[in-house]
């Protein structure tokens, strides 16, 4: 059963404060509110909030809340959870943008899918900048190489890089994390693709440094 939670309205004025503390480009910032759990009605505070991008993780889901979401011309939504090739058509269908593409195989079917629904979707790369062995993402070089690829396709746009920083208390170590990615997608911007300018990083307990080191997508 999901639940019925109305947007924390306290929380939100201290988010958008910090992201106007913290960000160096603070017009530039978007925050996604993450609904997996939640039902509509959460979804619907958000928007009478004018929060109008939301984030989920489970297509099944999503499909029982969408038809009772209001508003829903104003609504960004984001796919941020692992992608299984199964649900591709459905994802691609559902969400303007996917920020998990992690595997070739998973891009490629993105485009296919894409294609025969006359569309071309935004997605990120998923990048595994801590190198950890639990999380999902391409490495530095793989990143490099995919985004070079994505950028061929014709019904994919890619549009930025995402990434989960260490798990870790040592702040020093997720800034390092963050600045390392803010490098690759700055590298990919200037030598591969220009669009590629979007950086999601920064969930509930990092986004502050996240925000620092030129998160444009924060995840709460």
């Amino acid at each position: 059963m999901l639940n019925d939670v109305n947007i924390n309205t306290k929380s939100l004025k201290q988010i958008k404060h910090n992201i106007q503390k913290y960000s160096n480009s603070p017009k530039e910032v978007k925050l996604i509110v993450v609904t997996k759990t939640f039902s509509h009605k959460s979804i619907n505070s958000a928007l009478e909030n004018n929060v109008y991008d939301i984030g989920e993780n489970k297509i099944q889901e999503f499909i029982l809340k969408e038809p009772k979401i209001k508003k829903k011309d104003k609504l960004t939504t984001h796919f941020i959870g692992k992608i299984q090739s199964n649900k591709v058509k459905k994802i691609v269908s559902s969400f303007d943008i996917i920020h998990s593409v992690d595997r070739i195989k998973i891009l490629n079917k993105i485009n296919d899918v894409s294609a025969s629904q006359n569309k071309k979707q935004k997605i990120l790369l998923q990048v595994n900048i801590s190198n950890s062995k639990t999380q999902s993402g391409f490495n530095k070089n793989e990143t490099l190489k995919i985004s070079s690829d994505a950028t061929k396709l014709l019904n994919v746009e890619l549009i930025g890089l995402m990434c989960i920083a260490s798990n870790t208390k040592d702040k020093k170590k997720i800034s390092e994390d963050f600045e390392n990615i803010k490098k690759i997608q700055k590298q990919i911007q200037k030598t591969i693709n220009k669009k590629c300018k979007h950086l999601s990083m920064g969930m509930s307990g990092d986004y502050k440094e996240a925000l620092k080191k030129g998160s444009t997508f924060i995840r709460i």
